[in-house]
């Protein structure tokens, strides 16, 4: 999958959500041992999405991020870490408005 220089803003609706739940398990851990500051991590092979943090806001806003991955993933496009960041904290605050900010992440 190539970097998209014109990068789509995610259209992720919640019947995509629910397709892509379909496909993928989401399976909620202490913390990565492999990366201590990871919040979450889509496994593609074994279609696993973790889950490695356990305030609200958090897990919200990394299962957002995890799902924003497997949409681009589904349509061959490798938006960088920094769009599907930018991605999560608009939908995030669409979806929990007036909520408090999303924390700023590392997601590998």
């Amino acid at each position: 999958v190539a970097p998209a220089l014109n990068i789509p803003q995610a259209d992720l609706t919640l019947a995509e959500a629910v397709d892509i739940l379909s496909d993928f398990s989401i399976e909620h851990q202490p913390k990565s041992i492999f990366a201590p500051h990871t919040f979450g991590l889509t496994d593609y092979s074994e279609q696993r999405i973790y889950i490695f943090r356990h305030d609200p806001t958090d897990r919200r806003g990394t299962v957002i991020h995890e799902l924003l991955h497997v949409y681009y993933k589904r349509r061959l496009i490798d938006p960088g870490e920094m769009h599907v960041l930018a991605e999560e904290k608009r939908i995030y605050h669409e979806l929990f408005p007036g909520t408090k900010n999303v924390v700023e992440r590392s997601h590998e």
